[in-house]
């Protein structure tokens, strides 16, 4: 009924910097879970991808068979990333796990890492449609590909890792090539759990 605002200029207070959407460790056992109880071992070579070695969606479905090389110790994945920013990332022992098991069952000829059944590559939409399936199953509300590949550089930076190591396996360069530290910083910023277990490293009791 009145025409102007009264609290108008009253300064808001400023809000907190909106940070990534990654999963914890409860919803990542509980995301893990479902999935390996699917009894999908491709389904779960893709989620593997995405939350332990930090591949972008499109990332995922451009990979070929060329482009990974595994030992029992060891191994590399190259990736075609962003903007013809190419980067190498180690599978850590759960990725070669996850390959392994899925390449033993593969019996067709496509030279795609992932494929479908319709498909002898599989397509950004349907990554993103499996995605969202899980999503519905857990109830996880972020459950996102790109949620799972923040997941990859947050809990690189909880365990500890430079910084520099981060942005490289991420693929965040800059123009002339170098490590991007300041976008790798966003996964810095803390979380509701790591705020709780910081408030809960002071107690007491």
């Amino acid at each position: 009924m009145i025409p102007d605002n009264p609290v108008g200029p009253i300064k808001k207070p400023p809000a907190a910097r909106r940070t990534p959407k990654w999963l914890t460790r409860n919803e990542q056992n509980a995301f893990l879970r479902e999935v390996r109880g699917q009894n999908n071992k491709r389904d779960y070579a893709i989620m593997m991808l995405m939350l332990r070695a930090g591949l972008r969606v499109h990332e995922l479905c451009e990979l070929l068979k060329s482009d990974i090389t595994m030992s029992a110790r060891a191994g590399g994945v190259y990736i075609r990333g962003k903007g013809d920013k190419d980067r190498v990332v180690p599978p850590n022992s759960e990725v070669r796990s996850a390959l392994q098991s899925y390449f033993e069952e593969r019996e067709d000829e496509s030279p795609y890492v992932l494929v479908s059944q319709r498909s002898k590559k599989l397509s950004v939409r349907g990554a993103q449609h499996m995605v969202e399936n899980y999503r519905n199953r857990t109830r996880i509300e972020h459950l996102s590909c790109h949620a799972l590949r923040h997941t990859f550089g947050h809990d690189l930076i909880s365990a500890g890792n430079d910084l520099q190591q981060v942005a490289m396996l991420m693929g965040h360069y800059k123009e002339d090539g170098t490590p991007n530290i300041q976008m790798t910083m966003i996964y810095t910023t803390p979380g509701i759990e790591d705020l709780t277990a910081a408030v809960e490293s002071i107690s007491w009791t």
